[in-house]
C-alpha cells in the first residue's frame, strides 16, 4: 500500500516478499517484511530509509561457511540510501553524473541472529568528447563488518564482484575470496573501478573500449592494493528505444584464481553504470 504524509514527493510503502537466491555460493530462502519510506528531493534525486525484519533459510555450498553459518536466521535491519542524478539522459548519459550512498544497520539485539554494519558508495561519471563520443567512468567501495561476536556476514550480505555491471574480466561474482574447493564466497570489503569510452560508428552503432579493476577481501583489515585485478576489452552495442544492446570480450591482464578464464565474453542490455 502506498500514501504519502511528509510531502507530496513522499511515498511510504509496507511490503512483504519471498526471495530464493541460488547462486554459486549458497542457496537461499528469505520471508521479509518491511516499511520504506521514500522522498524525491529533485529532478531523479531521491533519499530512503527503511525498516525490516526478514526470516532466512540458508546452505551455503562453502565447507568453510557450513562451519560458520547459521541454515536458520532472523535478521533486523535498519537501513537508507541517498541517490543522485545529475546525468543529461539515464539511458545514454553524455556528460554529468551519478552518485549513490547505501548504509545498514542490523543490531546486536535479541531477534538478530547475525548482526551487522555495512556501508557502500558508488559514483559514475560522464564526459562529452564530441565527435569521438562519450568517456564514461565508475568506482565503488563498500565495507561491513560483524557484530556481537558474529564470525561472518551471511553469505547473501557479503560484497560480490565479476560479471558485466563490474568487473568484466571475471564472470558473475566469481572475483575474491575462495574456500579450498574454489568455491567463491564473497567478502566484507569491495573496491571496484572503471574507465570507458563509448564511440559512435554508423547508424544505431557504436565501439566501446574499457578497463575494469577491482577486488573483494574476507575482511577491511584484509584490504592491500596489489591484490586488486585488472581487465581491458572491447563492445559492440546497438542502440534501442530500451537503452543499449551489447556484446563484448574481455581479456585479464594479470594472473587469475584457478579455474578462472583468461579471457571473458558478455552480452546485456543497458550500459554496466
Amino acid at each position: 500500500t502506498w500514501f504519502g504524509w511528509l510531502s507530496p514527493r513522499a511515498r511510504t510503502r509496507v511490503g512483504a516478499e519471498w526471495k530464493r537466491e541460488d547462486e554459486d555460493t549458497y542457496l537461499s530462502r528469505e520471508w521479509r517484511l518491511d516499511v520504506t519510506q521514500s522522498l524525491r528531493l529533485r529532478n531523479r534525486d531521491l533519499a530512503n530509509i527503511g525498516v525490516s525484519v526478514s526470516r532466512l533459510s540458508l546452505r551455503p555450498y562453502s565447507e568453510v561457511d557450513r562451519l560458520i553459518i547459521d541454515r536458520e536466521s532472523g535478521l533486523f535491519e535498519v537501513w537508507s540510501n541517498r541517490h543522485w542524478d545529475w546525468t543529461d539522459d539515464p539511458l545514454y548519459p553524455s556528460h554529468g553524473g551519478s552518485a549513490k550512498l547505501t548504509a545498514t544497520w542490523s543490531p546486536p539485539i535479541g531477534v538478530n541472529d547475525s548482526p551487522y554494519i555495512s556501508l557502500q558508495g558508488d559514483l559514475s561519471l560522464y564526459r562529452s568528447l564530441g565527435r569521438l563520443g562519450v568517456l564514461a567512468g565508475h568506482t565503488r567501495v563498500g565495507l561491513a563488518e560483524p557484530l556481537g561476536g558474529t564470525e561472518a556476514l551471511l553469505p547473501n550480505r557479503r560484497f560480490y564482484a565479476g560479471g558485466y555491471s563490474n568487473m568484466r574480466g571475471y564472470g558473475r561474482r566469481q572475483l575474491g575470496p575462495r574456500d579450498d574447493e574454489g568455491v567463491p564466497r564473497g567478502g566484507a570489503a569491495v573496491l571496484l573501478g572503471g574507465v570507458e569510452a563509448r564511440i559512435p560508428l554508423v547508424w544505431l552503432f557504436e565501439a566501446a573500449v574499457f578497463v575494469d579493476a577491482g577486488q573483494v577481501w574476507w575482511r577491511p583489515r584484509d584490504i592491500r592494493l596489489a591484490d586488486v585485478e585488472t581487465a581491458a576489452g572491447v563492445g559492440l552495442d546497438v542502440r534501442t528505444p530500451l537503452g543499449p544492446v551489447r556484446v563484448g570480450y574481455a581479456w585479464n591482464l594479470g594472473e587469475v584464481a584457478p579455474g578462472q578464464s583468461t579471457a571473458m565474453a558478455h552480452i546485456g542490455v543497458g550500459y554496466p553504470w
